[in-house]
């Protein structure tokens, strides 16, 4: 009965992880979104403007910053993208809602348009959670190199 009240707090604290991790990501993602669909419902020529390429680095690095933070709140690899997973869905419901529905481009751009952003986004997610991880691999290393070698003032003490 232990072992299962222990998993269910674990996977309590990788939720935990994510949910705190992915707050400030969705947040920026929503402002840059309604600052873009407001900018292109004014301006409709932005579209030329700004393209995949200029959208791509945006996606890269909150899909990285959320899965970073999932995996250093204490989630696993697998943790960050999920959390890619769910933020690239924003970028993917503001084509479909907000450029297609509202502003009226195109259906098949805007299904190309989404699928990019969420697979932006996702890549994003695995370099972030990658990263993480392996920080916290060197981390946990040294850790564990520490805690094995005697104290040094403790050593230092008993030669005395």
């Amino acid at each position: 009965m232990e072992a299962a009240a222990g998993l269910s707090s674990q996977k309590e604290s990788n939720v935990n992880a994510l949910v705190r991790a992915i707050a400030w990501p969705v947040v920026s993602l929503l402002v840059i979104g309604a600052t873009h669909l407001v900018a292109e419902g004014i301006r409709p020529e932005l579209h030329d403007v700004v393209a995949p390429a200029v959208a791509m680095p945006i996606y890269l690095v909150v899909g990285g910053w959320a899965a970073f933070a999932v995996v250093r709140g204490g989630a696993t690899f697998v943790h960050g993208l999920v959390a890619g997973a769910l933020i690239g869905l924003m970028p993917a419901l503001l084509q479909f809602i907000g450029f297609g529905l509202i502003l009226g481009r195109d259906a098949t751009s805007v299904a190309t348009a989404a699928l990019f952003g969420f697979i932006a986004v996702f890549w994003g997610s695995s370099l972030g959670a990658g990263l993480a991880s392996s920080a916290l691999a060197v981390v946990r290393t040294e850790e564990s190199k520490a805690s094995a070698r005697p104290d040094a003032q403790a050593s230092g003490a008993r030669a005395s």
